[in-house]
């Protein structure tokens, strides 16, 4: 009885339909043995990619309106103490959402970073903001850097430089 359903597309299609339902419950099983948690990174991470992209769009915007006004009072002969106040205006503004953007960094992005890339990478990534290979004084940023921090800083500089110095590996 079972020979001319062999040949039954129907049959076919209701058994490549039950693959596919026997795969998404086996899915479904691994999401709740997460527990409550489960999927909350990935959910955070979106969030933060597209706040990211959001704060990029809108401090590129505020840069334009910037340099509007700025063409708009280069071209006048005449700079009004209103114009200056327009102008201080502006650049209060991509200050405030400049400021933001980086905190949004600092609370997301830095953490992926830190998730993603290992201790090695994290120094050697370190090592290519402080140090300036081309520069007269390679050392000229850390010394800067230095030079505003307090002593308890000052020290964990220090410690940074030397970890960094240490470290040979360099990211994969």
């Amino acid at each position: 009885m079972t020979g001319p359903l062999q040949d039954s597309q129907p049959a076919r299609d209701n058994e490549t339909e039950l693959a596919a339902l026997a795969g998404k419950a086996g899915e479904l099983v691994e999401f709740i043995a997460k527990g409550p948690g489960a999927g909350f990174a990935e959910s955070v991470r979106e969030a933060a990619f597209t706040l990211e992209d959001k704060q990029h769009r809108e401090l590129e915007d505020r840069f334009h309106e910037m340099e509007a006004a700025l063409q708009e009072v280069l071209g006048d002969k005449k700079v009004t103490a209103r114009t200056i106040r327009h102008i201080h205006s502006r650049m209060m503004s991509v200050r405030i959402l400049e400021l933001d953007h980086f905190e949004n960094e600092e609370a997301f992005v830095v953490n992926l970073v830190r998730d993603e890339i290992d201790e090695a990478g994290q120094l050697y990534m370190v090592r290519r903001l402080l140090i300036d290979e081309t520069a007269e004084n390679p050392r000229w940023i850390i010394d800067w850097v230095y030079s505003e921090l307090d002593d308890s800083d000052k020290a964990l500089l220090k410690d940074l430089e030397n970890r960094f110095r240490g470290a040979v590996a360099q990211p994969a």
